[in-house]
């Protein structure tokens, strides 16, 4: 049976191949500083193509219906995972999947379908079983003349040990490490959970435009859950590193660092005390505080919300909605970061858009579908969970330029206020803009800096009033290397991002330490999409 994607093609066939597009396999990839993408597979000799002519005709066929647009997407993913739990290491998991997906736009109509494998023959079922999901017209339009044209690509995001070349005893000591840095710490530790997960995702996207592009997209995640236990109660410690970057990122005591910030956390919160609610100034701090920037503005800026006004932002495009200090980038290109890519999942290129300038909304989030309503140019914020599922808009590595404070300062002139440094859970109702957040992670400001761990701190408020109130904004910005999603299509679907900010003072929010019926009325809310 015929396959789209033609296996272990040798080094003369392969720089002979005009017009046909090359990418890594799941066992020979990796971005490279400075060389194409296909560079190392040369060397290599391990590739997979696919031909421009075949994908041109299941283009054309798949509109024969009066599409005037299609596009065909598909992609190869494959995961590890290494893990310790209890003192016992479990065995090592690998999880490959492959498959296509299938996009028809016709007016406003648009069709999805998708299938597993690259198989020819099941290609052709899929193109017809989408095509049959349009409404035809009574007189068919004439598809449009296309030229399928490869589009090669550099490596923008350096990778110094390939994720291939790594054994699995290697990944194993990383994972020793973590765990012997926690255990030796203290006597309080009572539970110690260690994951390392890795994944190489291959894309090729074709559509009726002409465009043809392929991608290899490495990610390396290490996470370290600690439980302490008090007199007071117990707590779960965690962190988490995850970049587009090779096993370097565990160079020095980068690993041992990670427990030992793990390990204070559940130390010290594990002796937290409860918050009285009232008004109070808090400070986000840098990086991981932007969990609350993620889940609010992150939500309310996707421009297919904007049409039918289904967010708090539709109509407030080019007005003033925060502190006119504060400024919002969404940067796909930013070295290492989890949502980092060369383009999205439709094919268009990323880069640094500006969201809020100067306290003004100027911009949207938009993909193809919202730029058509919209009449604005995409973003490239279109991603994709996986291949079962078309492009939603989501961010990249979103976050909150630089100002001119400093911490220490804010620190000092915020007394009686809550140090907010980790998020554990964040809802918004992105109609009206009201959220609730609960903190992992939160400590009361005394003496100039952060004191007495707090337990589980609810904050309340609009997301406006919230960006309003931003009256002080640090000088050094941190881009958190936790492993951070944003939701996809469902509710199930995650996709990998980052985001972050400077240290953040909020003039006044309200705050309390989360009661039993507050947190049951939280965990039964629904973010309104």
């Amino acid at each position: 049976m015929a396959n789209f994607f033609e296996d272990s093609i040798n080094r003369r066939r392969f720089l002979t191949a005009g017009g046909c597009a090359v990418l890594g396999t799941a066992m020979g990839c990796g971005w490279t500083p400075g060389k194409r993408s296909f560079a190392l597979l040369e060397e290599r000799g391990d590739a997979i193509r696919a031909d421009s002519e075949d994908l041109l005709k299941i283009l054309k066929r798949s509109m024969k219906t009066g599409a005037d647009f299609a596009e065909l997407f598909f992609e190869r993913n494959v995961k590890k995972c290494f893990a310790i739990r209890d003192r016992k290491a479990e065995p090592g998991r690998m999880e490959r999947i492959e498959g296509t997906g299938l996009r028809l736009f016709k007016g406003s109509q648009m069709a999805y379908g998708w299938m597993k494998g690259f198989e020819r023959s099941g290609l052709e079922t899929l193109s017809e079983r989408v095509r049959k999901q349009l409404i035809p017209e009574r007189s068919p339009r004439r598809p449009k003349p296309m030229s399928v044209q490869p589009d090669r690509h550099f490596g923008i995001v350096p990778t110094g040990t390939d994720l291939n070349r790594i054994r699995d005893r290697d990944r194993e000591d990383i994972a020793l490490r973590a765990f012997t840095a926690a255990r030796e710490s203290s006597n309080l530790l009572d539970r110690i959970e260690i994951r390392l997960e890795e994944e190489i995702r291959q894309i090729l996207i074709a559509n009726s435009l002409g465009l043809f592009r392929t991608d290899t997209q490495p990610l390396l995640s290490l996470t370290i859950r600690i439980r302490a236990r008090s007199a007071r109660g117990e707590h779960w410690g965690e962190r988490r590193l995850s970049m587009r970057k090779g096993f370097e990122i565990f160079d020095g005591n980068a690993v041992e660092t990670l427990a030992a910030e793990a390990v204070q956390e559940s130390i010290q919160m594990c002796q937290a005390e409860e918050l009285p609610e009232k008004y109070r100034p808090v400070i986000l701090a840098a990086g991981s505080g932007a969990r609350l920037l993620q889940e609010t503005i992150g939500q309310a800026i996707r421009g297919d919300l904007i049409p039918d006004s289904r967010s708090f932002c539709a109509g407030a495009l080019n007005q003033q909605v925060a502190f006119p200090g504060l400024n919002v980038v969404d940067n796909g290109t930013c070295i290492y970061g989890r949502g980092s890519s060369h383009f999205d999942d439709e094919g268009t290129e990323t880069g640094h858009t500006r969201l809020i300038q100067g306290g003004r909304l100027v911009n949207y989030l938009v993909d193809y579908t919202a730029g058509r309503q919209l009449n604005l140019l995409p973003t490239g914020n279109a991603r994709r969970s996986s291949f079962r599922n078309p492009p939603c808009i989501c961010t990249t590595n979103l976050y909150i330029g630089a100002g001119r404070d400093r911490i220490d300062q804010m620190l000092s002139e915020t007394p009686g206020g809550v140090f907010c440094r980790n998020f554990d859970q964040v809802e918004i109702d992105v109609l009206t803009g009201d959220f609730t957040a609960v903190t992992r992670e939160a400590y009361r400001i005394e003496n100039g800096r952060p004191g007495r761990a707090l337990h589980r701190v609810m904050l309340r408020g609009n997301a406006l009033d919230f960006l309003d109130r931003i009256d002080r904004v640090a000088d050094r910005v941190l881009l958190t290397p936790g492993d951070a999603f944003c939701q996809g299509s469902d509710r199930e679907d995650r996709i990998p991002v980052s985001f972050g900010q400077p240290d953040i003072r909020v003039s006044y929010l309200l705050t309390g330490t989360a009661g039993r019926q507050a947190e049951r009325n939280y965990s039964s809310s629904r973010v309104t999409r």
